[in-house]
């Protein structure tokens, strides 16, 4: 590919969330979102492993969301925004 933002590709984690399989109720649109933050979390486990210990404590609070079956949705935007957050500090660092 010769252009000019070429050598800027792959540089920054992605993180990916289809809705694809999110249909019919709202249990199983929650369950599917869930699956998909869960596979993110586990794709990007090395960005927990030097973690404060406030980091580590909404770290334990999102895992505990994250594999609830119940249809609560609190600690969704949560779970997302910890994620990012976690992935931007290790681009910082570099």
């Amino acid at each position: 590919m010769d252009t000019h933002y070429a050598c800027e590709m792959n540089q920054c984690p992605t993180i990916f969330i289809s809705f694809a399989g999110a249909k019919n109720t709202i249990e199983n649109i929650l369950h599917c979102i869930k699956i998909q933050l869960q596979n993110e979390y586990e794709r990007y486990e090395f960005v927990f492993q030097n973690m404060s210990m406030f980091e580590k404590r909404n770290y334990d609070m999102i895992i505990d969301f994250l594999l609830r079956t119940d249809c609560i949705t609190q600690g969704l935007e949560d779970s997302l925004s910890f994620l990012m957050k976690m992935l931007e500090n290790i681009i910082i660092r570099k």
